[in-house]
């Protein structure tokens, strides 16, 4: 009977080699039908489950097969694999622990820990299990390298990760992931054309990986070769028609660059081509909504309702809501933004869609019910400090007058003058011809608060350029004397957050031309925020009309009389204004034919 099994198991394995999984499935059945415990065979079937996409099926067999023999470190290292492909990281860190503890020199199951710890970023532990996979992994391989290199990138010791990648690729000059992620980092270096160079060898190997050609786009972005931008992003797509980064930045780039006549056509190719990707679809909506193409938006709405699985996905009933508001029903919206609370309970962007809804509509109570619970969800969200703290305002509750403290939180200062330059003035003329090759753009942005003007792309305050990284460094001396400054409150959502070293999460570089403005609006994800003014017009600097000055405590809701301006700042050249991320601001119009250009920030206390 024993060489029964050992035939049959044998024959699973040749059928596996084949691709033959129907035949490698059979012959493991049989064996459990002689014996119902075959560890082996369980592990076997779990595999070809998992191949298949049944992962709750891989998981039962997988541990039946350990029930039946606990001391299979390879079973456990590949139940720690799936475990993590299911979202489920801290249970295969246990799997992998103890394939680990039956196995110490098991270098497979040391670097699949390592790749689970780097998901839950949980850096110096990774680095130290990679370190284990590398003397213990029979025949050197690259991937623990490769691995290492992943974490110097993400601490941005990008020199180091170079080292990293350069020891895989001496172990495998083909190894697609060490070649990737060395162009990624030499693009992080703004080493663009190098960056390339990597990519097609990466392109040489696996020629058809979406993110590759998205990378690949945003190199080419950075070197402002634009055509070959948008055919790498469009091949993006075309691989993988769901790819809803790859859309995003496609269609965006359309519109800053002029392309109009493409905005938006990518999502209905590629719908035909992935019908059935809900994401996809609510993307796209997203994007009519916010052209103001309501009917095609509702046509496209209700087509959703037919995808299965949408009649209970609260995305498809916020987007009819949004829908249906616009076009004046709003009963009807009401109806269906409760439906998505009730469906999606800690999600905070439903509740904060209902809360507009609820204010603009005079119900501050109900509204206020709605963002107390978000806030409990979500105590860092700056939309949702914002929106509470108007109810509070509305209401007449003096928490609001503590929460926005108009004149003890928005503060401005003169940036110190970087070394090597005679003042302010000669500094920043010098950065804004340095902004000049990013202000390339013909269009403000299709989704951002800009009217009028042009916006740079990506993290600017990253840019290897000497007037950047200067005014980065005034900046965070500036940060550490504004925090300084403030009062000290551990149970202020603003002032409890206080810290000198800050991260920051975004910066750009605005230029509004004649009648441009900011709509009032927050950012989500700042602690403080900040705006430089670099140059402006004649007019701002001017006291009549307060031309071109920031306004802080209007909300976007058009409230009417109900609306009030806690504070207004005028502009100078030179001056740093920094607040709360949360604090509505936006801008007065102004008119002028000199551009009125800033460098704004975010920034969230660093871990």
């Amino acid at each position: 009977m024993t060489l029964k099994i050992q035939n049959l198991m044998t024959g699973a394995l040749e059928c596996q080699r084949r691709g033959d999984l129907a035949g490698a499935e059979a012959a493991c059945r049989t064996v459990l039908e002689i014996d119902p415990k075959h560890p082996d065979a369980l592990q076997f079937l779990g595999l070809i489950a998992e191949t298949k996409g049944d992962m709750e099926e891989a998981e039962t067999l997988m541990r039946e097969s350990l029930a039946a023999n606990p001391a299979q470190p390879h079973v456990l290292n590949n139940l720690g694999n799936l475990l993590h492909k299911t979202g489920r990281s801290n249970d295969a860190l246990e799997a992998l622990k103890t394939a680990t503890q039956m196995h110490p020199g098991y270098s497979e199951a040391w670097y699949n820990m390592g790749k689970v710890l780097f998901d839950l970023e949980d850096f110096d532990t990774a680095a130290a299990s990679l370190e284990r996979a590398k003397p213990a992994w029979p025949h050197k391989e690259p991937k623990p390298q490769t691995m290492l290199g992943n974490i110097a990138k993400h601490r941005e010791d990008y020199q180091g990760a170079l080292k990293h990648f350069e020891e895989a690729l001496k172990i495998d000059p083909d190894y697609f992931n060490a070649l990737h992620n060395y162009a990624l980092t030499l693009k992080l270096l703004q080493r663009q054309e190098q960056a390339i160079e990597y990519y097609q060898k990466a392109k040489a190997i696996k020629p058809a990986v979406a993110d590759l050609y998205y990378n690949m786009g945003n190199a080419y972005f950075e070197l402002e070769q634009m055509d070959q931008a948008f055919a790498h992003y469009e091949r993006a797509i075309d691989i993988k028609p769901d790819f809803l980064k790859a859309h995003t930045t496609l269609n965006e780039l359309y519109w800053r660059y002029g392309h109009t006549e493409k905005y938006l056509l990518s999502y209905p190719k590629a719908i035909t081509r992935a019908p059935n990707s809900a994401e996809l679809r609510f993307q796209y909506i997203d994007s009519l909504i916010r052209e103001r193409k309501f009917t095609k938006a509702n046509e496209e709405v209700l087509k959703v309702f037919k995808v299965e699985g949408s009649r209970q996905n609260p995305k498809a009933f916020q987007l009819l809501a949004r829908v249906q508001a616009q076009r004046g029903d709003i009963p009807a919206a009401l109806r269906n933004l409760e439906k998505c609370t009730e469906l999606a309970p800690e999600e905070v962007e439903y509740r904060k869609d209902f809360t507009k809804f609820l204010i603009k509509l005079g119900y501050y109570d109900k509204a206020l019910e709605h963002m107390d619970k978000a806030h409990k969800i979500a105590p860092l969200n700056q939309e949702v400090l914002a929106y509470r703290a108007l109810c509070w305002r509305l209401l007449g509750d003096k928490r609001e007058v503590s929460l926005n403290n108009y004149e003890e939180f928005i503060r401005g200062y003169k940036i110190d003058t970087p070394p090597g330059y005679k003042d302010l003035k000669e500094f920043n003329q010098s950065l804004n011809r340095a902004l000049d090759h990013f202000h390339t753009s013909k269009m403000q942005p299709s989704d951002q608060t800009l009217r009028g003007g042009t916006q740079t792309i990506a993290y600017l305050l990253d840019k290897n350029v000497k007037e950047i990284q200067e005014l980065k460094a005034a900046f965070e001396q500036t940060i550490r004397r504004y925090v300084a400054d403030l009062p000290d409150d551990p149970d202020h959502p603003f002032l409890g957050r206080k810290s000198d070293k800050v991260t920051f999460t975004g910066s750009w570089s605005v230029r509004l031309k004649d009648q441009g403005y900011h709509v009032n609006h927050t950012h989500p994800d700042g602690w403080i925020s900040a705006c430089y003014y670099i140059s402006l017009p004649g007019v701002v600097k001017k006291s009549a009309g307060q031309q071109g000055w920031i306004k802080f405590g209007e909300s976007p809701l058009s409230l009417g009389k109900d609306e009030v301006i806690g504070r207004i700042v005028q502009p100078e050249e030179g001056l740093l204004v920094l607040f709360p991320s949360y604090m509505w601001h936006g801008t007065v119009p102004f008119s002028s034919k000199e551009p009125r250009t800033t460098l704004p920030f975010d920034a969230v206390p660093a871990v």
